[in-house]
């Protein structure tokens, strides 16, 4: 076995007893009646999830692959000062209560959530949740989502202990994707998200795009994603190339894409730039018309 698989299973490691004793705590405490069998049974479940939702989907091959491998730390802004800051650490989110992370279709947010899932799981007294809102059913009641969703990380609540588990100050909410909120719950969305901020102890980070009706509320901390620079397009292509193994020669193309996490996440642009050794299969074929002007071939 290999030094660097050697590395991968220590950090796994390392991550599951970091936060399996926090989930443990939270969960003890919570579900009073849950035996020694069952809290192991239900903190096996949350580290089961939190392994797949650090994880990103290749197009190519549909392969998954660690987040870690190919996140390239996000810049954000803060509108408190207007401090820049790289997401790889917890010094921006040094904040209770409600933070919003803002930014354009494609600027990464989900990716930077994940991120920060990852780097919450690595932290003492922490109990992070990844929560996908693009999942809530239309009439919904956001706390019956909560309820839906909590149980998926393998705590399955009452209304009450949903509660009590709001008040845990080492429990923070990742509420991914608040504008792909069915429109017909998006003002009670809202309204429910700032009042779990004002009245318990546990912190929500929520992504969105501008100008929604969350970046209008009051006493929330926003942070700004920036568009990604030279030195990130280019450490994120080699990231990429040695994830999946792919050696291809599109550097100078990408370097004049402003939206490079697009590599990543759009399979139309990974269609048009080039076609894989490793998947034999011819690329699609697409017209000049229907792309973006960043997109099209000089």
């Amino acid at each position: 076995m290999s030094m660097s698989m050697l590395g991968v299973i220590a950090v796994k490691a390392a991550t599951s007893k970091v936060v399996g004793k926090s989930v443990e705590k939270v969960f003890s405490s919570i579900k009073k009646s849950l035996n020694t069998a069952k809290l192991k049974s239900a903190t096996q479940k949350y580290i089961q999830r939190l392994n797949n939702d650090v994880r990103l989907q290749t197009f190519l091959d549909k392969r998954s692959i660690e987040l870690d491998k190919l996140y390239v730390p996000a810049k954000i802004r803060s509108s408190i000062g207007s401090s820049t800051y790289e997401l790889d650490d917890l010094s921006p989110f040094m904040y209770e209560g409600l933070q919003l992370l803002v930014g354009e279709a494609g600027l990464g947010k989900t990716t930077a959530l994940k991120r920060l899932l990852s780097i919450l799981s690595n932290t003492h007294d922490k109990v992070p949740f990844f929560i996908p809102l693009k999942e809530m059913r239309a009439g919904e009641l956001f706390s019956d989502f909560l309820l839906r969703q909590l149980e998926q990380w393998g705590i399955p609540l009452s209304s009450l202990e949903l509660k009590n588990f709001l008040n845990f100050k080492n429990v923070t909410l990742l509420l991914d994707g608040f504008d792909e909120i069915n429109t017909s719950n998006i003002d009670s969305v809202a309204q429910d998200i700032y009042s779990i901020s004002c009245n318990n102890k546990c912190n929500l980070v929520v992504t969105t795009r501008p100008d929604t009706l969350i970046t209008k509320m009051e006493y929330s901390y926003e942070f700004s994603i920036l568009r990604i620079d030279n030195s990130q397009r280019k450490l994120l292509i080699e990231k990429y190339k040695l994830a999946t193994n792919i050696d291809f020669n599109i550097n100078r193309k990408l370097e004049k894409i402003s939206y490079l996490d697009e590599l990543i996440v759009n399979p139309l642009l990974i269609a048009l730039l080039f076609e894989s050794p490793r998947v034999h299969r011819r690329p699609v074929c697409l017209s000049q018309a229907t792309l973006p002007d960043s997109f099209k071939l000089s």
